[in-house]
């Protein structure tokens, strides 16, 4: 259920009861992905009119100066094809008119003006303070007109999301103790206040009805239930809620027509509403049809502005915009359509790919390869930071650094300490006790925080269905004591996967229970514990003497506890089990707090496995963990 006024499919609604109030079918869609501070609608919008039979002559995203400098003449390059193609113009720019400025000024530079053409600006966003309007500037408290302002904007249609009543906003406001101050940031929090209010209302209203009807406590676990006792009408907190068949809320705006100057009312704001819209429920008339259910807009001018449309010109000339209409009608219209037909074919297909690209990285658990570097052993006395691309065109070095590793193994302890006394230890080639294999680990850095950072060769790129990316989702939600955090994965690379996960600075269970003489030195290819140890030698002789020693019974008593808590969070999470537990996966942080790490990765790779896209190496073999029928798991 979306109850956002703000969203595509209500703005698409909204668009459509205005472009037929005008009988217009065929428009320019001028859209910006930069431009104001909410993603732009961009080809969704574009979808949704094409379904609804609207012609999209032309979709321009405009692309602004990056140094936040005027675009006029940027956009009046950009937009030099909407003169010849296009008569109505939908703008969706940003949330305030002041974001349309460099837009209207690019048309007039183009000499497009509002007597052949129409422009219909979107303002998407509701304000529950007073729109802020670009030809009125305050001045010492007072209101003073811009002319030249106005002129730029006057005779353009204006679509605003305005549908909360303005008396109850103001008395929620005033019981909520909330800010009525008009910067950008207080009026998005007080915007998401009045939203996230809405929809506690509407649902505790259909716990309310499903308990009512079915006297069942469960009832709040079937979607299917609270849906239906929902229905498609109820009184909100703000005024009445409709919902579609598609469970999408459906708002009518308002729209405006800005006037031209008049000398002789200079206390006007010079914003007219000219129409009324409203819900409609016939299904002739309704855009949205489903499951039986008619919902949509229709609009209607006001009396005094039943002759206005007549002052707007068509969507379509009646000899097209080259004249082309006037001869040859039957064959022109056929190529058009076969050209239309395919356009749409192509876009659909761009829309595609860039959507199924675009679903990794637009993910909360999504890290760019461009924050993370890595911490690197080197011969030069002290420890350095390259990024990851220098590491990707410098394999050499990495190699050099795996070869001076197993020289330092073979040296004097003691020399070792002194030598990298400052150097933090890189993993390499690796493989816990049991554990699912990892072909490198490292140590890196991740927005100035230290990460392990778990390597997987690939042999094609990676794929992400439902199930993963909700797993994967689940992963970095998960929050306990006993659990090392998710950080993410990196999937930049076509040939590696990155798993990424916070470090812990005393290394791991593994590390306490099977301790070396070299995994303690420096230079060693050992533990995390290894990195620790060569941070400082003071530091370093106290957990080696601390590994000689056997552990206290206080400290396996604690271990055991948090392994017992950490496990038991996550059999009763979302995630269902760990997968991959053993002593390499129990991070001991700096308080002497064992963490579990590695869950829920080993059902992915195991399935990426065995389809061939993850590389098997020499100890690819991952085994699962299997939920039994009596309750337990099959290792």
């Amino acid at each position: 259920m979306k109850m956002s006024t703000m969203s595509i499919t209500n703005l698409g609604v909204n668009l459509l009861s205005t472009l037929t109030l005008f009988n217009w079918k065929s428009i320019a869609l001028i859209s910006c992905p930069d431009c104001g501070d909410k993603a732009e609608p961009g080809t969704s919008m574009e979808s949704f009119l094409t379904d609804h039979k609207i012609t999209i002559l032309l979709h321009i995203q405009l692309s602004p100066n990056k140094d936040g400098s005027n675009s006029s003449n940027s956009f009046a390059s950009q937009l030099k094809d909407v003169k010849q193609k296009a008569r109505v113009i939908v703008a969706v720019l940003g949330d305030q008119l002041s974001d349309y400025v460099d837009f209207l000024t690019a048309l007039q530079i183009l000499g497009i003006s509002t007597t052949d053409y129409s422009p219909i600006l979107c303002i998407t966003r509701y304000w529950p303070t007073e729109m802020d309007l670009p030809w009125m500037q305050k001045t010492n408290g007072d209101y003073k007109l811009n002319k030249q302002m106005l002129d730029l904007f006057q005779h353009n249609l204006v679509l605003v999301n305005d549908f909360y009543s303005n008396d109850q906003i103001n008395t929620f406001i005033k019981q909520m103790g909330l800010s009525t101050d008009s910067g950008i940031q207080q009026r998005n929090k007080l915007l998401q206040s009045i939203q996230l209010y809405e929809c506690f209302w509407t649902y505790a209203l259909a716990l309310w009805h499903a308990y009512s009807s079915t006297n069942d406590l469960s009832v709040y676990q079937n979607g299917t239930i609270l849906a239906d006792a929902v229905g498609q009408s109820l009184e909100g907190p703000f005024g009445t809620i409709i919902l579609s068949g598609y469970q999408k809320r459906i708002a009518p705006y308002k729209l405006f027509l800005v006037l031209s100057y008049n000398s002789n009312n200079q206390t006007q704001n010079y914003m007219d509403e000219i129409a009324n819209i409203s819900i409609t429920t016939d299904c002739s008339k309704s855009q949205l049809t489903a499951d039986g259910v008619c919902v949509g807009l229709i609009a209607n001018l006001f009396v005094v502005n039943q002759k206005l449309p007549d002052n707007f010109s068509k969507d379509i000339p009646n000899c097209g915009f080259n004249g082309e209409l006037c001869d040859n009608k039957s064959i022109i219209i056929i190529i058009v359509s076969v050209v239309a037909a395919a356009s749409l074919g192509i876009v659909i297909f761009l829309c595609f790919r860039r959507v199924k690209k675009g679903e990794t990285t637009q993910m909360p658990y999504y890290v760019s390869e461009q924050l993370i570097s890595f911490v690197d052993v080197n011969g030069y006395g002290g420890s350095s930071s390259m990024s990851l691309h220098s590491l990707n065109h410098n394999e050499q070095i990495f190699q050099n650094n795996q070869q001076l590793n197993e020289q330092r193994n073979s040296e004097d302890l003691t020399n070792n300490e002194q030598t990298n006394q400052q150097n933090i230890q890189i993993f390499g080639m690796r493989e816990g006790r049991g554990g699912p294999p990892v072909q490198s680990k490292h140590i890196g850095t991740l927005e100035q925080s230290f990460v392990i950072i778990e390597c997987y060769n690939l042999k094609e790129k990676l794929s992400f269905d439902k199930k993963d990316m909700q797993l994967l989702f689940q992963m970095k939600q998960i929050v306990h004591d006993n659990i090392n955090p998710f950080l993410g994965i990196c999937v930049d690379r076509p040939n590696e996967l990155m798993v990424i996960w916070r470090y812990c600075f005393r290394g791991t269970l593994e590390d306490l229970l099977f301790p070396t003489n070299n995994e303690t030195a420096p230079g060693a290819p050992g533990g995390i514990g290894a990195s620790v140890a060569s941070l400082t030698s003071e530091e370093g002789v106290t957990i080696r003497t601390r590994r000689n020693d056997s552990i206290d019974i206080n400290f396996k008593s604690a271990f055991v506890r948090d392994i017992i808590k950490g496990l038991d969070f996550i059999h009763s999470s979302s995630i269902g089990y760990h997968g991959a537990l053993t002593s390499s996966r129990c991070l001991i942080d700096s308080h002497w707090i064992l963490k579990l790490s590695g869950f829920g990765t080993s059902r992915m790779l195991y399935k990426w496995r065995f389809n061939n896209t993850l590389s098997n190496g020499d100890r690819q073999f991952i085994q699962p963990l299997i939920p039994n029928n009596g309750g337990g798991f099959l290792i």
